[in-house]
């Protein structure tokens, strides 16, 4: 029961930590936003940083939309992005992804 309700206060933490910093991926390639989110990341990094939102859009404008995948993606493959999830609606729901850095 302790460790349910350790996880449980992590989680609340998580989620009421404040955003620190945003990325907008909108109309960037693939390549691009790969790009943007290693600098992005690295940023955060360097400043400490402990929660940062990337917006990636919905993808309903998209005949292929790919762009969550590819964040999604990079996340598991970056040493120094740590758990992510869907933020609240009022910050992009599933249109964006929050992410803790790991310092």
């Amino acid at each position: 029961k302790k460790q349910a309700e350790r996880q449980a206060s992590v989680q609340v933490s998580e989620k009421q930590l404040k955003t620190e910093a945003v990325l907008d991926l909108h109309g960037m390639t693939v390549p691009e936003a790969e790009k943007a989110m290693t600098s992005f990341i690295h940023m955060a990094a360097v400043k400490r940083f402990r929660k940062v939102l990337i917006i990636h859009g919905k993808g309903i404008h998209s005949k292929d939309p790919v762009m969550r995948q590819t964040v999604i993606s990079f996340l598991e493959r970056c040493p120094k992005a740590g758990k992510h999830g869907t933020p609240s609606a009022a910050e992009g729901g599933s249109g964006a992804t929050w992410v803790l850095i790991k310092n």
